[in-house]
């Protein structure tokens, strides 16, 4: 066998053991609570305090988790895009990676979350459903975003 050869085979072997290590990073392939579902924001808990949002506002904040890795997010009066994965470290919790979202840029009226969602959720390192309540948790660098999971989805 020439080196070319050899070189070739080694290669093509060597990128067929990369790609089938693929299902186990995290992310990939991996089911989780979170698969093909949609929250809305109930409150955010930051530096101590709780923010609850009312009624109203919570349909304007809202998440929602594809199984093929997309989020689309309404951000108040703005939508927004990205990805994420995850992967379950214990019983409806684990690690999750959001990216950074694109999203439209109107101006909403206050109180709007909206833009503080968009800035800090790329953030997120951590997941939980509660099991009394059933509400998600997310934390985050600068806090941790509690859902609700959306009656539509």
């Amino acid at each position: 066998m020439s080196f070319s050869r050899l070189a070739t085979t080694t290669a093509l072997g060597a990128c067929a053991l990369v790609l089938s290590g693929c299902d186990t990073l995290p992310g990939f392939d991996d089911d989780t609570a979170l698969d093909a579902t949609s929250w809305t924001l109930f409150h955010i808990e930051e530096r101590g305090a709780v923010t609850r949002l009312q009624t109203d506002l919570q349909d304007r904040h809202r998440i929602t988790f594809e199984s093929d890795g997309s989020l689309y997010a309404t951000l108040d009066c703005n939508q927004g895009r990205g990805s994420w994965s995850a992967r379950e470290t214990g019983t409806d919790s684990g690690t999750i990676v959001i990216s950074d979202m694109t999203s439209t840029r109107a101006f909403c009226p206050r109180p709007s979350f909206g833009e503080q969602m968009a800035a800090e959720l790329p953030s997120a390192r951590e997941w939980s459903i509660a099991p009394r309540t059933g509400r998600l948790r997310v934390t985050t660098r600068e806090a941790v975003y509690v859902f609700e999971k959306a009656d539509d989805r």
